[in-house]
């Protein structure tokens, strides 16, 4: 056994440099404050290796606050809370602890090293060190300079020992390692004592104070505080339980988005429905003011050709008179020339008169065949024309026959000016038409344009396919085209995917949807991609970027019967991007595998996940593959072909119809200006006669009479009064009224126009709003949209109008009716959408509120803005990595938590068997000495309070084969308690850390027994006997408890090792009897006591104990006197003579006594 011998003190509290002598059992005693505890903690600083989770210092002499070592080092005098003062601002400190081998006397130091400066947090441990067989002393450290004595500094003391002694060890870093070491070679071969278990008793030992309970002295001084990491169980349950809390959040989130993207979804088809019947009800206002347009038009144009031909006729007959008044003229001045000369001079510039007329009449017919001829060139847009208008043109080509070319007009004319002017009226129905031709081309035009994005999105999509590409969306194309220009380059998924089992392959398409086209891009760009779709959000709204950041994170292993195995990658982008959007679907043959897979496809894309059955879009076309990519561009080709033919026929329509447009007034105005062919017929007729009278005339001018004129003149009049009665009884009255006629037709008809031109710009500008970007966006934001786009609504409504018109009497009516319904429609559709419109921005507002959410500005203005985030939120959820092990995550963590009970209470029964161990070792080492003729044992029994908990404990770590689910059969009542307040210990209840706690489940006792048998227990002793009888036992346990940890594994024989134990203020209340007893008995147990103890105590310890350390401070509080006496037997038996505690009152009464009597003899 190692007994301490020696303590060197080197600048440690008030000491400059001390070596105490010591020698066996040892008392420090002193006053208070005086300095005790300061030597007690220079031991256990150097025991602890100066470990801070180790040490226990005493408080200050004030007890206000707790000691530092720095404090120790620099020599803090007051407590520093009040204002003390260091004796020193910096120093090396060195404290050594000199041990001796019992039975050799060979030494060991052992000895700490620190620096310590005033103003810092703690000091610093310069050295731990071990010399094997040297007795340090401060005297090795002393210097002298002449007259001045100083310590050397410790780089210097320590070079000095490493080369005296080559078995000097130093330990800079590990404290525990030193105090193991330490103990090791001091247990010389034995089992060396457990550092923690040998530091807590030692600890115990210094910090203990008599109690009265056995059951609180066994847990606070004998077993270890080792309680069960409940931390460690708590963590990992919580960690499960926030990844289950994260899963749940999602599916919350997931079904709360879904529910918003839905009335999203009610609040799209609502508007697409009502701007759809804005527009059939504002087209079919116009098509009806159309018709009023075409009625007044007819009758209008009716009207007016009546009045032309009425004013043709007047005019006619005006000019006939005037024709018959010239001749008269000219015959009257015939009849008045004296001479033939005079009238064959009239007759020459008759004949000239009457050529002028026939010309004239021979250009406005030309111009008449002219206009026709261009009428008929309409003949390619019959499809447009109505019946009048067909008619009209038809008219022309009749009226073409007539006027053949290269005949004399008169000739052609004659008999046929009537049918002419009926052939005519009949082509002035055109009249107007060219509004109508203009609307109809800038529809065209609208869906040429239309037509032409097609075309251009084919051979776009034809170009990716012909370079091994596959066709993508608009909104992908575009995306793709930006990313280029900023020199990111973009793979599409779809590019980059290859079909290995093409069975499969539509299932794959259909769950991935719009994924098909998810861009990759090398993962230090994507966030600048992201923010390029971001900034312009609403241009690629249904756009995907990988998220190539975290691919390798992902393992690339397809799960066995993945849907993911009938395809294949070489892009490990992709193939994460595969496992985390559809890993988790497994194929399903049947639709009984369906309904039994929490997430299955079946070939068809009939789909479950979770509680759901459903349904994906069709898809028209497949792109991931070669083979697919191939057919695409067949497909392409065959559209593109038909596409290109509609679109030159459309440009050409175009093209003819604003042609049309721009030559049709002046035709309807040069056919309405000027003679008409029946006036023309009789113009040219009547000159062709005039010219051929006049040259009768002049042939026989020599041989008339004067006679004959004045008959002709006669006749002429007649006639001439005739016409002249025509016109104004019959023709002028007749004009008038067409002239009121045509007044009020015109009224209705501009009226008529007026409202179809307001009903085109309606028509006009709902059209715009059908059609605009932001509304046809719905439909490519979510393919559950079934509402037409703005082309098939307009498809539609020719169709219909084309089909009511072609069977209806009265198509007006029918129209009237189609805008009322439409109309009413549109309202319902309008109040439906306003309904989910409010709804669902106060939903995403709350959606944003609920979860932490960052939602985009979203208002009336701008509601596709948070269709399009909500569509995205939905994809991002429902593709969530997590959402795919959703059950295996429950499985494992319902496992899980039934592993760690089972394996938290195997860990407790564990430490319940460890106290019966602990108890039968220190019984058989108590079993060995008897302390006053009794032999002291410790028994346990179970506290019933947790009698519940500890018999489950012991059930599943008890030996019992727990490889199964061992909680899974226990299901009795008792059992089921005990479950319960395992869990309420798992959860942190209120009793959690007394149950966590092993030392809790016992009731402990201490018994003693003596030579007969007889037993008697410490808690019938502290009731019953004096103070020190009770405390008595508890000093016998500690020394038990110190020696068990001190000297593992000792069965008989005189222990090997450190047997110090320091105690503070100890036997107090025992008399000397039992002070001896006590410390015979630690004796015994290998086991060198060193108590600090007030002054009041110094005979009782010099009669008991070896050493006698007399510790006083200086009256300045500078320093410390420090006298080490070593009591001989003579002093001890004068001092058991005196002590009152051997001879007791009686005993002093009787020496009182004597000692009177003597002195009266005296």
């Amino acid at each position: 056994m190692h007994l301490l011998t020696r303590i060197c003190l080197q600048n440690w509290y008030l000491i400059d440099a001390k070596d105490i002598e010591i020698k066996g059992a040892t008392a420090l005693i002193g006053p208070t404050g005086a300095g005790k505890s300061s030597i007690q903690d220079a031991i256990q600083t150097v025991i602890t290796g100066a470990n801070q989770n180790r040490l226990t210092l005493n408080p200050s002499a004030s007890g206000k606050s707790a000691r530092t070592v720095l404090e120790y080092c620099l020599g803090m005098t007051g407590d520093p809370s009040e204002g003390g003062k260091p004796l020193r601002t910096s120093c090396e400190t060195v404290i050594a602890l000199v041990f001796r081998d019992e039975e050799t006397d060979e030494p060991i130091t052992v000895g700490i090293a620190m620096s310590a400066r005033e103003g810092d947090s703690r000091e610093e441990v310069l050295s731990r060190f071990i010399i094997p067989g040297h007795a340090y002393s401060v005297e090795e450290a002393r210097r002298r300079d002449g007259a001045r004595t100083y310590l050397a500094p410790w780089a210097e003391i320590a070079a000095n020992l490493r080369s005296r002694h080559p078995r000097f060890e130093e330990y800079r870093t590990s404290a525990e390692k030193f105090t193991a070491d330490m103990l090791a070679i001091m247990r010389g071969g034995e089992q060396p004592p457990n550092v923690r278990h040998f530091l807590r008793a030692f600890a115990n030992a210094h910090a203990f104070r008599p109690i009265f309970d056995p059951t609180v002295f066994v847990r606070d001084y004998i077993l270890e505080p080792d309680p069960l990491d409940l931390t460690r169980v708590r963590t990992s349950i919580e960690t499960w339980q926030e990844l289950e809390r994260t899963i749940e959040e999602i599916e919350a989130k997931l079904a709360r988005i879904t529910r918003i993207t839905s009335r999203f979804r009610n609040w799209g088809r609502a508007r697409m429905k009502a701007e759809a019947s804005r527009f059939l009800s504002a087209a079919a206002e116009a098509r009806r003011l159309a018709h009023d347009v075409i009625a007044t038009s007819e009758v209008l144009a009716r009207h007016k050709a009546e009045l032309a031909s009425e004013r043709n006729i007047l005019a006619s007959r005006r000019q006939w008179v005037r024709e018959f008044d010239e001749q008269i003229r000219a015959k009257q001045a015939l009849v008045l020339a004296d001479n033939e000369a005079s009238r064959l001079r009239q007759i020459e510039m008759e004949v000239s008169m009457a050529e002028r007329d026939a010309r004239e009449a021979e250009e406005r017919w030309n111009r008449i065949r002219e206009m026709a001829a261009a009428i008929t060139r309409l003949a390619p847009l019959s499809s447009y024309m109505s019946p009048r208008h067909a008619r009209a043109v038809e008219a022309a080509r009749e009226a073409l026959t007539i006027m053949k070319e290269g005949q004399d007009p008169a000739d052609a004319i004659r008999g046929k000016g009537e049918r002419l002017q009926e052939l005519l009226d009949e082509m002035l129905a055109l009249d107007g038409w060219e509004g109508q031709l203009l609307d109809k081309a800038d529809a065209l035009a609208e869906e040429l344009r239309a037509m032409q994005r097609d075309v251009d999105e084919l051979e776009q999509a034809l170009a990716r396919c012909g370079s091994g590409g596959a066709a993508l969306s608009r909104e992908t194309m575009k995306l793709l085209e930006v990313l280029q220009r900023r020199g990111i380059d973009p793979v599409p998924l779809c590019d980059v995917v290859e079909v290995v089992d093409e069975d499969w392959q539509y299932a794959v398409e259909a769950l991935l949807g719009r994924g098909r086209e998810a861009i990759i891009v090398d993962p230090e760009r994507l966030h600048e991609a992201f923010e390029l779709m971001w900034r312009d959000r609403d241009i690629y709204s249904g756009c995907t970027l990988v998220k190539t950041t975290q691919t390798h994170s992902i393992s690339p292993r397809v799960p066995p019967g993945s849907i993911v195995e009938a395809v294949t990658s070489d892009n490990e982008h992709a193939m994460a991007f595969l496992n985390v959007r559809i890993g988790a679907f497994r194929k399903a043959e049947t639709e009984a595998d369906l309904e039994r897979l929490d997430r299955g496809v079946m070939k068809n894309g009939k789909t479950s996940s979770g509680m759901g059955l459903s349904v994906q879009r069709n898809l028209r076309d497949l792109v991931l593959g070669r083979a697919a990519r191939e057919r695409s561009a067949e497909s392409l080709r065959n559209a593109l072909s038909p596409k290109r033919a509609s679109l030159h026929d459309l440009r050409q329509a175009v093209r003819m119809l604003r042609e049309a447009a721009r030559i049709l007034p002046g035709v309807v105005e040069t056919l309405r200006s000027g003679m008409g062919p029946f006036e023309l017929e009789h113009s040219l007729v009547s000159s062709q006669t005039r010219r051929d009278a006049l040259l009768r005339q002049r042939k026989a001018a020599s041989a008339g009479t004067v006679d004959d004129l004045v008959t002709e003149i006669r006749e002429l009049e007649e006639e001439r009064d005739a016409y002249a009665k025509e016109i104004a009884e019959e023709i002028e009255p007749r004009v008038e009224e067409l002239q009121g006629l045509v007044a009020q037709a015109r009224a209705k008809s501009e009226v008529a126009r007026s409202g179809l031109r307001q009903a085109v710009a309606a028509r006009r500008k709902a059209w715009e709003r059908l059609s605009s970007p932001d509304l046809q966006r719905i439909l490519r934001l979510d393919d559950e949209i079934d509402e037409p786009d703005a082309l098939g609504v307009l498809s539609f409504f020719r169709e219909e109008v084309r089909r009511q018109e072609a069977s209806r009497k009265d198509p007006k009516a029918w129209l009237a009716s189609f805008r009322n319904d439409h109309k009413l429609i549109a309202e319902n559709s309008d109040a439906e959408a306003r309904r989910d419109e409010v709804g669902v921005l106060r939903d995403l507002t709350e959606y944003g509120i609920n979860w932490g959410v960052t939602i985009p500005e979203v208002g009336v203005a701008n509601m596709t803005v948070g269709y399009a985030w909500a569509v995205g939120e939905q994809t991002r959820l429902h593709g969530n990595e997590l959402r795919q092990h959703r059950e295996a995550t429950a499985k494992a963590a319902s496992e899980m938590r039934r592993m760690l009970k089972e394996d938290l209470l195997a860990r407790l029964a564990e430490k319940l068997n460890k106290v019966h161990d602990r108890l039968d070792s220190l019984n058989k080492l108590l079993a060995r000495h008897r302390f006053t003729g009794q032999v002291y044992s410790f028994t346990a029994d179970i506290d019933q309070r947790y009698r519940r908990l500890y018999d489950l404990a012991m059930r599943v770590g008890g030996g019992i084969d727990t490889s199964g689910d061992v909680l899974d059969g226990l299901d009795d009542e008792e059992v089921a308690s005990a479950l319960a307040e395992l869990e309420g210990m798992i959860e942190g209840a209120n009793e959690a850390a007394v149950l966590a706690d092993y030392r809790n489940y016992f009731t402990f006792e201490i018994v003693m027994t003596d030579r007969q048998g007889a037993r008697t227990t410490m808690s019938t002793r502290a009731v019953k006997g004096s103070g020190g009888e009770a405390q008595a036992p508890f000093y016998v346990a500690i020394a038990a408890s110190l020696a068990s940890a001190y000297f593992p594994g000792l069965s008989q024989g005189r222990p090997k090792g450190m047997g110090l134990a320091l105690f503070d203020e100890a036997f107090n209340k025992l008399d000397v009897p039992n002070t001896q007893a006590l410390l015979t008995f630690f004796s015994d147990m290998g086991l060198q006591l060193m108590i600090a103890g007030p002054e009041d105590k110094r005979a009782t310890f010099t009669e008991v104990l070896d050493t006698i350390v007399l510790v006083n401070k200086s009256l300045d509080g500078t320093s410390v006197y420090i006298d080490a006496e070593f009591p001989g037997e003579l002093a001890r038996r004068e001092l058991a003579r005196i002590n009152p505690d051997h001879i007791g009152v009686d005993g002093f009464r009787s020496a009182d006594t004597v000692g009177r009597k003597g002195a009266a003899l005296m």
